[in-house]
Parts: C-alpha cells; sequence; structure tokens
C-alpha cells in the first residue's frame, strides 16, 4: 500500500488489484503481492486440519464471511456481512446479494505462493539453469582431477618382487577391456576406467569366472576407493562358493559404521574390531588384506599395519 501511495498509483487500479491482482494482465508481482488481501485475515488452521467434514466447512465458512466483510466494508463502505443471515435492515442489500459475493471469492484459499510474475520467474528459472550448469562442469573437472590424481598414485605404487611372497592364485588389474573380458563380466553399473573398476550405484560388481578348485587358506586383498564413509555393507572383495551361501570378504561399515571387518556367511567368521574408523578423504587409496590362517585365526591388515586383534 505504502509503494502504491509514493507511486501515485490511481485508486480504481489499486482496488482492482487488492480484489484481483493476480488475475489481471498483464501479471505483475505487485498485482500478486496485493491479492495477499483476501488471504490476510483469521485462519484456522486447527479446523481446516479436522477428519470431521462438518467441523472443516465451518472453519470455511468463518474464513469467507471475515473475506467478505473486508471486501465490503473497504472498498463499498458497507458492513455486507449482515446480509449473511438475513436481508439487511437498513440497506439495500439482500441476502441473495451476499451469497453473489461469496461466490465470487469461493475458489480464493489460504497457502502460499511465489510472487515472481512471469518474467521475474523466467529470469530466476534461466539463473538457477546457469548455477547448475557451473557444477555440473565443477564435477566434471573434479572427476578428471581425480582421474589424474589416481594415474599418478598409480604410477608411483611400486610392485613387490616376485621373489617376496606366493605367486597370487588369481589377480585382477583391470588394465583395460581386453583384461576384464578375460578374467569375468562387468554387472550392473560396472565400468572400467583408467584401470579402476568403478561402482557407481547400488547392485554393480565385477564377477570373475569360476574358480578351478577349492580355497581354504587364503589372503583378500583390494586396492579401494570408497566414495561415502558413511555407507552401509558393500564387499570391496569376496570368494563365494556357486550358491552364495558360503562367502568371505572385505566388507566396509556392515557392523559397525566406518569401519572395516571380514564378511562372511550368517557372520561365521565376522567380529567386530577395535579399530579406528576409517579417515582417508574421499577418492583416497586404501590397501585392505585379510588373512584366513589354517589355524582358524583371520587377521585384517589396512596399508600394510594390523587392524584390530587377529
Amino acid at each position: 500500500m505504502i509503494a502504491s501511495f509514493n507511486a501515485d498509483k490511481p485508486y480504481d487500479r489499486f482496488m482492482k488489484e487488492q480484489i484481483a491482482g493476480d488475475a489481471l494482465e498483464p501479471v505483475t508481482s505487485e498485482g500478486i503481492v496485493a491479492a495477499s488481501l483476501l488471504v490476510c485475515g483469521s485462519y484456522d488452521q486447527a479446523g481446516n486440519a479436522q477428519s470431521n467434514a462438518v467441523q472443516r466447512a465451518t472453519s470455511r465458512e468463518e474464513e469467507m464471511e471475515d473475506l467478505v466483510s473486508v471486501v465490503g466494508q473497504t472498498f463499498l463502505g458497507l458492513t455486507i456481512n449482515c446480509a449473511r443471515c438475513h436481508d439487511h435492515k437498513f440497506d439495500p442489500i439482500p441476502q441473495t446479494d451476499y451469497y453473489r459475493i461469496k461466490a465470487v471469492f469461493d475458489g480464493v484459499k489460504h497457502g502460499e505462493r511465489s510472487i515472481e510474475d512471469p518474467a521475474e520467474a523466467r529470469a530466476r528459472e534461466g539463473r538457477v539453469a546457469a548455477l547448475k550448469q557451473q557444477i555440473a562442469d565443477s564435477q566434471r573437472e573434479a572427476r578428471e582431477l581425480e582421474t589424474i590424481g589416481r594415474n599418478l598414485a598409480g604410477s608411483k605404487r611400486h610392485d613387490p618382487p616376485a621373489v617376496s611372497g606366493p605367486v597370487p592364485f588369481a589377480l585382477w588389474r583391470f588394465a583395460g577391456p581386453t583384461d576384464v573380458a578375460s578374467l569375468g563380466e562387468l554387472k550392473g553399473s560396472a565400468i572400467v576406467s583408467d584401470g579402476v573398476l568403478a561402482l557407481p550405484k547400488d547392485g554393480s560388481y565385477f564377477q570373475s569366472a569360476p574358480l578351478e578348485s577349492d580355497i581354504h587358506e587364503k589372503t583378500l586383498e583390494a586396492w579401494v576407493s570408497l566414495s561415502d564413509l558413511a555407507q552401509g555393507g558393500g564387499a570391496a572383495i569376496s570368494i563365494e562358493n556357486s550358491e552364495g551361501t558360503q562367502f568371505d570378504a572385505i566388507v566396509f561399515g556392515e557392523r559397525e559404521q566406518g569401519k572395516w571387518t571380514a564378511g562372511s556367511d550368517g557372520f561365521q567368521r565376522t567380529a567386530n574390531l577395535s579399530a579406528d574408523v576409517e579417515t582417508t578423504p574421499i577418492g583416497g587409496l586404501i590397501h585392505m588384506a585379510i588373512v584366513y590362517r589354517d589355524d582358524n585365526s583371520v587377521a585384517l591388515f589396512r596399508n600394510g599395519e594390523v587392524y584390530g586383534k587377529p
């Protein structure tokens, strides 16, 4: 109202905006704001939330009585709400006229809406689209930097001499598509990029070809890059029988959030460990190994250090 007064807005235009500002052409933010007069009265939130239809209707009628009386007294200078129950005793307003006026506003309901006009809304959508594009560009740049970092870290990683330990029974380096096809099959959304197996969604994994013999005493080993330190469950590597009923695995966050553990069927070879939670930054490489010895002990190692008590 103050802005309209300062702008010397004609009263007829001011009145139209107060009563139907959101329906006038062209639609303006001033008109949308002005029309809020119609819902500035009392609003019975509890009454409108009642499960009883009669109670809801009663609350609605009281709101409409307030709306009609405000319009009448403000713009007509008449207390037309007296005609709600009977013909007006002192002014020529029959009861039918009251309900005709009420019917005009019957579609007006309390709620929230944007005060932007169409041009402002389009401008905001343009700004949001530009920001989303900037975010996408930044995310792409971050992925490229992460790839460079992984490649650099991988180039500095030194494989131990062949004479330092036993030859792996099975080894997956994911050097390229040909290498992947010869070792097994990508499942779900799993992909291989820059020598790394990436599992971007739940249900993604790499399944190797069946092993040719049973495995008893063993070591499971994997280089892992986590995308979420708060995740629960999920194996970095597992070995299981063909039915999937018996397995051993390197698992993160399954029993205790943020901790590594030896996963197994029904937790038969699994125990909580008194060990630190994982703090490696997202995208950093972690080397995990679990040794299953023939004395039935299970020992975990993280980045070459003992992780918890066997």
